[in-house]
C-alpha cells in the first residue's frame, strides 16, 4: 500500500513459483528511482517447499545477474516462527537480523546467529526500543533533531 501497488499487485512470487506467470509480468517499479517491487502473492499452502525449489534458486540468480547495480531484499517473516525464513537464508548472499525490544533475548539472537552461520550475517536491526526517562534526559543535549525520529515514546 505504501507504493499504491496494492490495487495493481494480484500476482506476486507464490504464484511465480508454482509457475503459473512470467517473472518479468511481476516485478513492479516504483516513483522511488531503482526500487522495484515484487510482491508475496496470495500464502501459499507449502511455502517453504515453494522456496526451497530449484525455480526460487533459479530466480535468486537471474535477479542477481540482471540487478547488478542493486540490493535484492527478500523481507521474510520472523525466523523463529517461519521455516521459509530459514530456508531462504540459505538462498541469499546475506541476511539482516531485526530483532524486535523486548520480543528476543540474547540467548534466542545467538541461537539464530548460529542456524543462519555467522559469515551470513552482515548486519543486525534492533527496533521498537522505549526510550527511558535517563536516556532521554543524558542523550537529548546531543540529538540536535530533538523527537523527529521518536513516534509515541519508541525510537525509529
Amino acid at each position: 500500500r505504501l507504493f499504491g501497488l496494492s490495487s495493481v499487485c494480484r500476482q506476486g512470487l507464490s504464484d511465480y513459483l508454482k509457475e503459473e506467470c512470467d517473472l518479468a509480468e511481476l516485478i513492479y517499479k516504483t516513483s522511488v528511482e531503482k526500487l522495484s517491487i515484487l510482491v508475496s502473492g496470495e500464502p501459499p499452502v507449502n511455502p517453504a517447499e515453494l522456496l526451497s525449489s530449484e525455480r526460487m534458486s533459479k530466480m535468486v540468480a537471474e535477479l542477481a545477474g540482471s540487478y547488478t547495480d542493486r540490493f535484492i531484499i527478500f523481507d521474510t517473516p520472523p525466523y523463529q516462527i517461519a521455516s521459509e525464513s530459514n530456508v531462504l537464508a540459505k538462498e541469499v548472499d546475506g541476511v539482516v537480523l531485526v530483532v524486535g525490544y523486548g520480543k528476543s533475548d540474547k540467548s534466542q539472537v545467538k541461537n539464530m546467529v548460529e542456524l543462519i552461520g555467522p559469515e551470513k550475517i552482515i548486519g543486525v536491526v534492533f527496533n521498537g526500543m522505549r526510550s527511558s526517562y535517563l536516556h532521554r534526559k543524558v542523550f537529548s543535549s546531543y540529538d540536535s533533531y530533538g523527537d523527529y525520529y521518536a513516534v509515541d515514546g519508541i525510537d525509529r
